[in-house]
C-alpha cells in the first residue's frame, strides 16, 4: 500500500468507528441483558430440575423410574444447552440484521464535509466506484466498501481500467485529440471554392426577386 492509501484507510477507520460507537454500545447492552436474563432463567430451570422425582413412574416401571432419576441432571442441562443454542442464533441473526440495516444509514452532513476533502483523489475515485446508485446519498456501506476496496488494491485496478479505455479509444488522449488549427484550415479550404455571393450575375435568375 502507498502512504496515501494508508492515510485514507486510517481516516476511514476513524470515521467509521466514530459513527459505529453508538450502535456498538446499544448492541452490547442488549446482548448483555439477554445473557444475564438467560443466566438467571437457566439457574431457575436447574433448581427446578433438581427437585424433580420420578417416583410416580414406579407403578408403571421401576427401571424407567431409576433410569430417569439417574440422568435427571443431564436432562435439564440438555435443556439449557438447547436454549443456549437457540439464544445464540437469535442474537446472531439480530446482530447481522442490525449491521445490514446500519449500512443504509446516511452520515450527517458535517461528517461528510470533514471526511471527503481529506481523502486523496485516488480514494475519491474508489468511493465513486463503489457508490453505484448515485441517485441516493453516500451511506455507511459505501464508506465501508471503500475501505475494503482500498485494502484490496482497487486503485491499481481502476488505473488499469482507465488505461484500457484509452487504448480502446473510449477516452480521448493527447495523441488522438483533434487538432483544431488543422480542422479550421480544412474548412477554410473548402469554403474558398464555394461562391457565397448570391447577388453575382452568374446567379440563376430564379434566385433574383421579381
Amino acid at each position: 500500500m502507498t502512504p496515501i492509501t494508508n492515510s485514507d484507510i486510517s481516516l476511514l477507520n476513524k470515521t467509521l468507528f466514530q459513527l459505529a460507537v453508538p450502535r456498538l454500545i446499544q448492541r452490547t447492552f442488549i446482548i448483555l441483558v439477554c445473557l444475564v436474563v438467560w443466566y438467571w432463567l437457566a439457574k431457575q430451570i436447574l433448581a427446578f430440575g433438581e427437585q424433580q422425582n420420578y417416583a410416580f413412574l414406579a407403578t408403571y416401571s421401576t427401571q424407567v423410574m431409576e433410569y430417569l432419576n439417574s440422568i435427571n441432571n443431564y436432562i435439564w442441562w440438555g435443556l439449557i444447552l438447547i436454549g443456549t443454542i437457540i439464544l445464540y442464533f437469535v442474537l446472531y441473526g439480530w446482530v447481522s440484521y442490525s449491521i445490514e440495516k446500519a449500512g443504509s444509514i446516511i452520515p450527517k452532513a458535517d461528517v461528510m464535509e470533514k471526511l471527503l476533502p481529506q481523502l486523496s483523489q485516488h480514494a475519491k475515485n474508489v468511493l465513486i466506484w463503489v457508490w453505484q446508485d448515485q441517485r441516493e446519498p453516500i451511506t455507511l456501506k459505501n464508506l465501508y466498501d471503500t475501505r475494503t476496496q482500498l485494502r484490496s488494491g482497487r486503485i491499481n485496478r481502476l488505473a488499469q481500467i482507465h488505461r484500457h479505455r484509452e487504448l480502446l479509444g473510449l477516452i480521448p488522449t493527447d495523441n488522438n485529440e483533434p487538432n483544431m488549427a488543422e480542422e479550421r484550415e480544412k474548412v477554410d479550404h473548402l469554403l474558398h471554392h464555394i461562391n457565397l455571393d448570391l447577388n453575382n450575375d452568374d446567379t440563376p435568375h430564379s434566385l433574383h426577386k421579381e
